[in-house]
């Protein structure tokens, strides 16, 4: 793969965008397929559990302010088991569809022949491996943040490359989690600035997405709290909940390969900076 920046060298934040963005319009469908693949499920989701979250989130407004009976908590619980059963599936396949675009974009930043059956088989064969160092990282999360959010946002930054590592050099759990703290050290500003702008333009759009969707809604109930609402304003709810689920995965499907790019480059260009290592492993 033919590179317009120097790995070597440190690699201003546009530079960085610009190359990852470039990367992803040259390989398009080979990445759109492989993240699309993984984001099927969340895609689904809505589509296949409409009239369960209708059911669930109605049932939710009314018992606002009023003792649900034996049957509507029974209702209820039965609509949450079912849909925390298939959005853990889901979930899980969303985090994994960040491994699958860092390995396409490492085979072809080795130059290797595109292959999306190969990613996929890769990416599930390390799947367990995966999840489990991906949970021990939200798990420090989650400590970080209950004793302030700062350090709980700090641990998460410290370990940003982990899924660049698990990929690129085959390291999992602790071990990989070390060395992402290792590579970050020294660079943690110029790491946090590409989630956080990345982030910021993507829940800037997600929010106008909400609003256009159901902002109207929520304004509705915001403006009797505590009080059962007028069961006449959920009337489209559930092609609310479809169409708003269905156009913020398929932009995120479409968007977060950039990140996943620009990170393993950003890691590739701070380990060559550090280690002088060839970032052709």
């Amino acid at each position: 793969m033919q590179l317009n920046i120097d790995l070597s060298k440190p690699v201003a934040f546009d530079k960085l965008i610009s190359q990852s963005i470039s990367i992803y319009k040259n390989n398009f469908k080979f990445i759109i397929i492989v993240i699309g693949i993984f984001f099927l499920p969340l895609i689904l989701f809505p589509l296949i559990f409409g009239d369960v979250y209708d059911s669930f989130f109605k049932t939710a407004m009314m018992s606002q302010g009023v003792p649900p009976d034996e049957e509507t908590v029974k209702q209820f619980f039965s609509a949450w088991l079912r849909l925390f059963g298939f959005g853990m599936i889901a979930m899980v396949f969303w985090y994994l569809s960040g491994p699958a675009v860092v390995k396409a974009f490492h085979d072809l930043f080795n130059d290797k022949e595109e292959n999306i059956g190969e990613v996929v088989k890769y990416t599930l064969f390390k799947s367990f491996h995966l999840v489990v160092t991906g949970a021990i990282v939200l798990l420090m999360f989650f400590v970080g943040w209950m004793f302030c959010f700062i350090p709980g946002l700090i641990l998460i930054i410290y370990a940003m490359y982990v899924t660049q590592i698990n990929i690129i050099e085959d390291r999992f759990y602790f071990g990989s989690i070390a060395r992402s703290f290792s590579i970050t050290s020294g660079y943690f500003w110029s790491t946090l600035l590409v989630p956080l702008i990345f982030y910021l333009a993507v829940s800037t759009l997600t929010g106008i997405i909400q609003i256009a969707v159901m902002g109207d809604l929520f304004f509705k109930i915001a403006l009797n709290p505590g009080q059962v609402p007028d069961m006449s304003i959920f009337e489209n709810f559930k092609l609310r909940f479809i169409i708003y689920s269905v156009v913020v995965n398929g932009l995120l499907t479409f968007v977060m390969p950039v990140l996943h790019i620009a990170l393993s480059l950003k890691f590739l260009n701070l380990r060559k900076i550090k280690e002088g290592a060839e970032v052709v492993s």
